[in-house]
């Protein structure tokens, strides 16, 4: 394979892990605004309501739980696989020299060095703040769900409908 196939080789591997980056933070960015969106009807029904069960909210912050631990799980193989997908963009830019001061450029390199710096997590990443978004509606939700107030009367009214029925077998 002469120079110009391997470059050739080189540049088509490039572009498809640059699509593929993108689709990945589009995918994690579009499934948060979904789940997001879940968190905020879910907070709707609990300020709609006057009072909740207890049953019903032990299921509300046990499914709560779950849905959004399952989605912090999927968002992290998905930043996995965003990593994986950055350290190859990495190796390819190196093996193109994009990183080399008077390769393309007498007085510059084509990227900055800090882009090679994939590893390290800023807070303005992007899944560091999906995880921050995420992670502040599940908190909100089960504080909500903990301290929604509790119907009082639900045994009383489970009570009194067993009386009614049981006077309504008498007759």
């Amino acid at each position: 394979m002469n120079e110009y196939e391997k470059i050739t080789v080189i540049l088509s591997l490039l572009n498809e892990r640059y699509n593929a980056s993108h689709k990945m933070r589009e995918r994690g960015l579009n499934y948060t605004i979904w789940i997001l969106g879940y968190g905020i009807l879910l907070i709707g029904f609990l300020l709609n309501k006057k009072y909740i069960s207890i049953s019903e909210k032990i299921f509300l912050f046990f499914i709560t739980v779950v849905i959004y631990g399952c989605s912090l799980w999927f968002l992290s193989c998905l930043e996995k696989g965003f990593s994986n997908n950055c350290s190859v963009m990495i190796n390819l830019e190196t093996i193109l020299h994009c990183y080399e001061k008077g390769f393309y450029s007498e007085s510059t390199a084509l990227l900055p060095d800090r882009y090679k710096e994939n590893q390290k997590k800023t807070l303005t990443g992007h899944f560091l703040s999906i995880y921050i978004l995420i992670i502040s509606i599940t908190v909100s939700i089960c504080i909500l769900i903990l301290f929604h107030p509790i119907d009082k009367y639900e045994s009383k009214k489970i009570n009194n409908k067993q009386q009614i029925e049981i006077e309504q077998i008498k007759k």
